[in-house]
């Protein structure tokens, strides 16, 4: 992905960070202006296709190792998603392009 911020709120989903955690994290990248859903980053109506384009290759960074739960595709997968859901954002195929506030 081309910016850190929703990796951060991906990485707080992975390391089971509290929900208000995770609310402040998104609160604070929005008033700083960064985006938190994928149509923030310029990519609207995000398909499984996009999600694994995105998830592969993030799969073969070394650091992924150091996540408390090392993923796999179907587990980052769904953590790409649950921080889409989060943020408003959504997908194809739950529920769709949420707007990017």
């Amino acid at each position: 992905m081309a910016a850190a911020e929703q990796p951060a709120v991906v990485q707080a989903i992975a390391e089971a960070r509290p929900e208000a955690e995770i609310a402040d994290l998104i609160g604070f990248c929005r008033r700083c202006g960064l985006p938190v859903t994928l149509a923030g980053l310029g990519l609207r109506d995000a398909g499984e296709e996009d999600y694994a384009a995105i998830a592969g290759p993030t799969l073969e960074a070394p650091y992924i190792t150091h996540l408390p739960t090392p993923p796999d595709l179907p587990l980052l997968i769904a953590w790409l998603r649950e921080a889409e859901d989060l943020c408003g954002g959504g997908g194809r195929s739950s529920g769709g392009g949420g707007s990017e506030a």
